[in-house]
């Protein structure tokens, strides 16, 4: 997946606050699918306007302790990936 993509939440999923997580439950698929502290930041930016790169730009500028942004890439694209074949977002 390209950094450059910029991934949207879609409209058919139900996000739920679980303590520090955050479980996103897809109501065409019946499933949950939870997400860290980090994870919650990056589905909130995935709003369509901003692209993976500057996503983890801003994971990486804001998280305490956060590794190399290199790492913080990597692991955003990750996610994203995920969220995506699970029907979470569209890139």
């Amino acid at each position: 997946m390209e950094d450059t993509a910029k991934p949207k939440r879609v409209a058919h999923v139900r996000p739920r606050e679980q303590g520090d997580d955050l479980a996103l439950f897809n109501v065409m698929t019946a499933q949950y699918f939870v997400v860290n502290e980090v994870g919650r930041e990056i589905w909130n930016q995935c709003t369509g306007d901003r692209t993976i790169r500057e996503i983890a730009q801003e994971i990486h500028t804001t998280i305490e302790g956060a590794p190399s942004f290199d790492e913080v890439l990597a692991d955003t694209i990750e996610l994203i990936e995920d969220l995506k074949n699970k029907s979470l977002v569209t890139v």
